[in-house]
């Protein structure tokens, strides 16, 4: 389990080329509304 508490980056990359795929960000984890 891994708490959020703050703003955060993520990323799906291809292990084999080093390629990503998906990056997305998080600006506040807190709020549940938050679009």
């Amino acid at each position: 389990m891994m708490v959020c508490d703050r703003p955060f980056m993520f990323l799906i990359t291809d292990e084999p080329t080093g390629s990503i795929l998906f990056m997305g960000t998080c600006y506040n984890p807190a709020d549940p509304d938050a679009k």
